[in-house]
């Protein structure tokens, strides 16, 4: 009971982190990846097949599925792998509850965000003592960044989670040799590889980590049983980790395959297939959507896809010897070929390749900048802290600071591997991709933590002040906790012109949206043209949404966008398609891209004229410019929009979609004044690079 009361505090945190993480997105539509990760899991338990969502590992969506096993859910059937497609059909079109299914995995999710806090406050309480563990504790609580990614069923969260996991375990590892810390870290160490293909960076970090702990020249506790014997030498000690290596890299691939069913191939087909009915080259069987590769070629021809070499040569491998499950492999080809080409914003420039100051930036605009105060409090307090045991003992400040960088060694190491990559990833579509150095970061930063033990009569309130701006800040962003910016970009109100895609606007807001539409009364209750281009995987049908719909994307629900006779009204627009990053015409207004609006404008003025909006009136045209029209929804779109992007918002829902009051006039102009007076307003906006 004693136990229970001295960490009372730390579990009051964590239930009001929990409480203010689900209560965030009762309210919220389900985000791009949601569907994909809740219809995999399910369809990894209940059609023991591994064909979805392969490049998001398989833990996280198992894990988040478990509820659905105790529903009667319709998975759907007779249909070639698409992931998205089967996923929206298994939310949407089957019959099944979405608002439920979703809401059950979303739940799963925040109890290992719950888990996740616990493992910052015991870790940083073991380095900093329990104020500083308080401390950590409630910086990751009221982070929004946690809070955003930790309430929604995807696998950002579950492999920050294992990240952690893993540092932790495998550094006690290191500094005692035991049947149960082998276990430990290997079983972390497993479900970091079925959480993500990023798991890859614990293999570099983990040998620094080894090569630092040799370096420390300290004894090591090897354990068999009730006996324990000390390795001095670091020849010893290299071969005991050597032999510590092979049991681990033979227990993680244990738990690699047991979460693939303990099989090669990724369908139950095929691996009931016999050896010569198999194909010759061992390729990979399932049935797919075209390759990166191919649909990169096609939509963004100015750049193709070639997957480095050396991965190809390992998958090929991999796949002739049977070494990992065909389904991994073939989510880490999706992502090695996903990472070199993916479109992105960033600060009104588009690129295909991505910039190294791309996450940098992520981190300092989504961050609170509290935060940062903090952390230089942690690093005040760390030299004081050498300082006062010099006066004490006599200890070098050298030395003192190097026992506490090698204290913390597995979070330094971690945050440096782990920047470098990001910085060089081209992969830049959102802010979740950095979210394991949050709680690494949250850690350090309990550092602070002895300053709330000072006696000075100024740092103690100072540091009061600041986490309680913190908290509070926190407080007033919710829900809308993926929207979250800092006052340096002006806070979320201004954040689509910086950042959008899942650093802003991830498809969360269709429920807002319904309820700001009913408060206005524009849902079908008047004359007022209500119009809607969304981005993201939740269906505005299924919301209620009464809407005339604007080219979004991906747009499962539709099959064809109409030619829209646009008038003034209401437009709603996510962030995402404000700034056309995906779909054509991508990035800024340009003069090509403008020869093309109005060598088709004509055209569809004559089918529109010829029978109003429905589709039926352009067979009176030629086949050729039947076929060409069908573009002509996105260039109209894309021309409001670069004239929307020069236009304040007149209101905003979630922060992710904007609304804009237009009239005819307004409408007119946007869709047909002169081509430099359209852009000249945008001239900061770069060209995508070739």
């Amino acid at each position: 009971m004693s136990v229970i009361w001295k960490h009372l505090p730390a579990l009051g945190l964590l239930l009001l982190f929990w409480v203010m993480a689900v209560t965030s997105v009762l309210n919220k539509s389900a985000t791009y990846d949601e569907p994909l990760h809740l219809a995999g899991g399910y369809e990894y338990w209940t059609q023991n097949e591994f064909k979805l969502s392969t490049e998001n590992g398989n833990l996280a969506q198992r894990w988040a599925a478990l509820p659905l096993l105790l529903g009667d859910y319709k998975f759907p059937q007779g249909k070639k792998l698409d992931n998205f497609r089967s996923s929206f059909d298994f939310f949407y079109n089957v019959g099944n509850d979405a608002k439920t299914m979703l809401w059950q995995g979303r739940v799963m999710i925040s109890l290992l965000g719950v888990l996740l806090g616990f493992l910052v406050y015991v870790w940083s309480s073991e380095l900093f003592g329990r104020l500083g563990g308080l401390l950590s504790l409630a910086l990751y609580s009221f982070s929004p960044t946690i809070l955003a990614n930790s309430r929604l069923a995807t696998s950002d969260l579950v492999v920050t989670l294992c990240f952690t996991a893993s540092l932790w375990s495998l550094w006690r590892l290191l500094h005692r040799v035991s049947a149960l810390t082998l276990a430990v870290s290997s079983l972390c160490i497993g479900a970091l590889f079925v959480s993500k293909m990023s798991a890859v960076l614990i293999v570099p970090v983990g040998l620094i980590m080894l090569l630092v702990r040799l370096l420390a020249n300290s004894p090591l506790p090897l354990v068999f049983g009730r006996h324990e014997t000390s390795f001095v030498t670091r020849r010893s000690q290299t071969l005991i980790f050597l032999c510590v290596l092979l049991l681990q890299i033979t227990l993680v691939s244990v738990v690699v395959s047991a979460f693939y069913g303990f099989r090669y191939s990724a369908t139950k087909a095929h691996a009931a297939l016999t050896a010569d009915q198999k194909p010759a080259r061992g390729g990979v069987v399932l049935e797919r959507p075209p390759t990166p590769q191919e649909m990169y070629q096609s939509r963004y021809a100015r750049k193709a896809v070639s997957v480095p070499r050396f991965i190809t040569w390992m998958i090929r491998f991999n796949r002739k010897h049977h070494i990992l499950p065909e389904a991994y492999l073939h989510g880490l080809y999706v992502v090695a070929a996903y990472s070199l080409v993916r479109p992105a914003f960033f600060n009104g420039k588009y690129s295909d390749g991505g910039w190294p100051l791309f996450f940098p930036y992520c981190f300092l605009v989504k961050t609170p900048l509290p935060v940062f105060l903090i952390l230089l409090l942690a690093g005040f307090a760390a030299i004081n802290r050498c300082y006062r045991q010099r006066s004490h003992d006599g200890m070098p400040i050298y030395r003192c600071i190097g026992g506490g960088f090698y204290r913390t060694a597995p979070l330094w190491i971690f945050l440096v591997i782990y920047w470098v990559v990001a910085i060089q990833t081209d992969l830049n579509i959102g802010q979740r991709h950095i979210l394991p150095v949050y709680p690494i970061t949250f850690i350090l930063a309990g550092a602070a933590g002895g300053l709330l033990s000072s006696r000075s009569r100024i740092i103690r309130p100072a540091l009061a002040i600041v986490f309680a701006f913190f908290a509070v800040e926190s407080v007033l962003i919710w829900p809308n906790y993926l929207a979250y910016f800092n006052q340096l970009v002006g806070g979320p109100k201004h954040a689509y012109r910086h950042l959008v895609d899942s650093s802003l606007d991830w498809g969360q807001d269709l429920p807002q949206l319904q309820a700001w539409m009913e408060s206005h009364a524009l849902n079908g209750q008047d004359d007022t043209p209500v119009y809607l281009s969304y981005f993201g995987n939740g269906n505005p049908t299924y919301h209620k949404i009464n809407a005339e719909r604007l080219p979004g994307y991906p747009d499962l629900d539709l099959k064809e966008h109409e030619l829209l006779s646009l008038r003034g009204g209401v437009y709603c627009i996510s962030a995402t398609m404000l700034q056309m990053v995906h779909i054509y015409p991508k990035g800024p207004w340009t003069i090509d891209y403008e020869n093309t609006y109005q060598s088709l404008r004509i055209y569809a003025q004559m089918a529109q004229f010829s029978g109003g909006k429905s589709n039926n009136n352009k067979s009176k045209l030629p086949a050729n410019i039947q076929k060409s029209l069908q573009i002509f929804p996105h260039l109209q779109f894309g021309r409001l929009a670069a004239y929307l992007r020069n236009r304040k918002p007149d209101d905003y829902v979630g922060y992710s979609i904007l609304i804009y009051r237009l009239s005819d006039l307004e409408v007119q102009q946007a869709l047909s004044m002169p081509f430099v007076q359209l852009v000249e307003g945008s001239a900061s906006h770069a060209e995508p690079k070739p």
